[in-house]
């Protein structure tokens, strides 16, 4: 089997180690607070329905999941983490939240991407 060399040696960058352990900490977070109290959040969003909110809880877990991707410097996590905030904000824009609990994704979005161009290459 082919040993890649030279990845194991090199360090992760400060900002990204620290961006995706937030990630990880705060998807954990809300989709464990959002699963134990479900009634309330059904009720805060104006188009919610229980079918849509399990979809959403998905999506958390699946961000969990491409945040562990792209701390791997796996290449999926990368294109999995993009295509599940195009989802998360198309189905946040649909529920109608609040300003400040939308405007996190093009924030975090910024960010990933930020620090994902100038390692680009190390994901495989």
């Amino acid at each position: 089997m082919p040993q890649r060399v030279g990845k194991a040696t090199e360090r992760r960058p400060l900002g990204f180690s620290v961006l995706l352990i937030l990630l990880i900490v705060a998807c954990t977070a809300g989709v464990t607070t959002a699963s134990t109290h479900r009634e309330e959040w059904l009720a805060s969003f104006a188009n919610m329905t229980p079918a849509l909110f399990w979809v959403w809880i998905g999506c958390g877990i699946v961000n969990i999941i491409s945040c562990l991707g792209m701390w791997m410097w796996r290449k999926w996590g990368f294109v999995l983490t993009l295509q599940n905030f195009a989802l998360t904000a198309g189905l946040e824009l649909y529920f109608s939240p609040p300003f400040g609990h939308v405007i996190r994704l093009p924030v975090v979005l910024a960010l990933i991407i930020y620090f994902y161009r100038p390692h680009r290459a190390r994901f495989v």
